[in-house]
Formats: structure tokens, C-alpha cells, sequence
């Protein structure tokens, strides 16, 4: 079963993270830095160069998905989707 809203991301094999929360991907450090506006303490976690890398690369391929979902949802888009399913 899929959740629909997966907050959380594996990191390798012994991390689990909520992505709300990742700050910075260093892969050349191998450090995973997490904060958030509710943390007042910024954790930095370990990795693998390979996870870190797989990491970022997973967020940035939601990233542009994200992006092209709302570009393809314009208000044109809508309104066009709207008149069509209006008799039907």
C-alpha cells in the first residue's frame, strides 16, 4: 500500500528520514544536515556518498515533478477541463 503524502525517505540501509526536514546534502562531507522552523537544534547526520547522492537525486526528480504538475494545472487548463465535463 502506498501512502499518498510519503514524508518519509530511506537513506541507505540503517536511515530513515522525514524529507520536510533535510537542510543540506553534503555528499562530499557525507553529512545529511536536518532543521526546521519547529527545531531549534540543527542535526547532522552520516551517510554514504552513494545514499546521499541517490538521496538527492530522488528530491530532485519530485522537485521537477512538482514543478510540471503545477505547470500543466494553469488556470486555462482548469477552466478548459471545466466547461468540457460541464453536460456530461
Amino acid at each position: 500500500m502506498q501512502l499518498k503524502n510519503n514524508f518519509f525517505i530511506r537513506v541507505g540501509k540503517s536511515l530513515i528520514v522525514n524529507k520536510k526536514y533535510i537542510y543540506v546534502i553534503n555528499i562530499s562531507t557525507q553529512e545529511l544536515l536536518l532543521s526546521g522552523s519547529r527545531l531549534s537544534v540543527e542535526f547532522k547526520l552520516r551517510a554514504s556518498k552513494d545514499a546521499l547522492k541517490e538521496l538527492k537525486d530522488q528530491i530532485e526528480l519530485e522537485t521537477t515533478l512538482e514543478q510540471e504538475k503545477n505547470v500543466t494545472t494553469t488556470g486555462a487548463d482548469r477552466e478548459k477541463k471545466k466547461n468540457n465535463n460541464v453536460f456530461k
